[in-house]
């Protein structure tokens, strides 16, 4: 079954040919200068200015050939240290997302998520900014979880509607580059260029990746370039936001009657042991004459829900 082969790989081989056909006519260059040099010990003195001629053209030839022999010598190595760096720029880029899904395998929220993302982003795609964008409970918005390194003249909104994004109208990747004439989402309202990359999981959409970069000279170009890299990011990404909101939702129900939506007997015995936790230690504090159980407090608050 044949196999594509990439365009860096069709002009190797054509190179290699070329580099064969070159070599084996030098070395018929060379034969024909050797039976020269031969003809002359056995021949008449008339003949041996003819046949330094050839032997002189032969020589010429050999020369001409060696300086080609050594421009597609050339050319071939340039072509394979490029192929050795785009291999190892690929493995590194590889490890650093098995790194990163397996750091998500440990976020228990939104907030650890995006703060992953945000790292691994910022190694793999070194000068370009992001932003991440969650749906809501309703699923009728998506809102901004965060954005890092995003250029002064792109506005990062606070909220986005589904209806006027293409890329979640379509489930594909889209390229917003107004300097390329290209088809902007309706929420796209600067001049610097953005690929916006749907992250769906199971079926269900639960956000949106928008990168951007400061450049507005060919920026289509170089976001096609990273689009690739863009979506593994954006893939392992969501898986881990279809996780969380499982969790999410599997601990509202575990905490919550399904038919009130008030807290249950669960919440009441997870809230008692966490706050006499809480108080012993506040106690122990108090004994010790540090001035932290307040700090302490409210750290635990904030990890849980309020009622009503």
């Amino acid at each position: 079954m044949a196999t594509g082969q990439s365009p860096d790989q069709t002009a190797l081989h054509a190179s290699d040919r070329l580099l064969d056909r070159t070599h084996i006519s030098a070395m018929a260059a060379q034969a024909i200068v050797l039976a020269s040099v031969i003809l002359s010990l056995f021949v008449d003195d008339i003949y041996h200015h003819q046949l330094a001629g050839v032997a002189a053209l032969g020589l010429a030839g050999v020369f001409m050939m060696q300086l080609g022999l050594r421009k597609i010598a050339m050319g071939i190595r340039t072509r394979q240290l490029q192929q050795f760096c785009q291999t190892r720029d690929s493995r590194e880029q590889i490890q650093e997302l098995f790194a990163m899904t397996d750091m998500l395998q440990a976020a228990e929220t939104y907030d650890d998520a995006s703060a992953v993302l945000m790292a691994t982003a910022r190694r793999l795609l070194p000068g370009y900014g992001a932003a991440l964008y969650i749906f809501n409970n309703s699923r009728d918005r998506l809102d901004l979880a965060r954005s890092w390194d995003m250029p002064e003249a792109f506005n990062a909104q606070d909220m986005l509607s589904p209806a006027n994004c293409w890329a979640l109208k379509r489930g594909k990747p889209h390229i917003n580059a107004p300097g390329d004439n290209t088809l902007c989402c309706a929420h796209h309202g600067s001049h610097v260029g953005s690929v916006e990359i749907p992250m769906m999981a199971c079926g269900q959409l639960h956000g949106l990746l928008i990168i951007t970069h400061g450049e507005t000279e060919n920026a289509f170009g170089n976001l096609m370039e990273i689009r690739r890299l863009g979506r593994a990011l954006a893939d392992s990404m969501s898986l881990a936001l279809s996780n969380i909101a499982l969790r999410e939702k599997l601990r509202t129900q575990s905490l919550r009657d399904p038919l009130t939506g008030l807290y249950n007997r669960r919440y009441m015995e997870d809230a008692l042991e966490r706050f006499v936790s809480l108080g012993r230690a506040q106690w122990r504090q108090h004994r010790a004459g540090d001035d932290r159980p307040r700090q302490l407090q409210e750290a635990e608050r904030r990890t849980w829900p309020r009622q009503g």
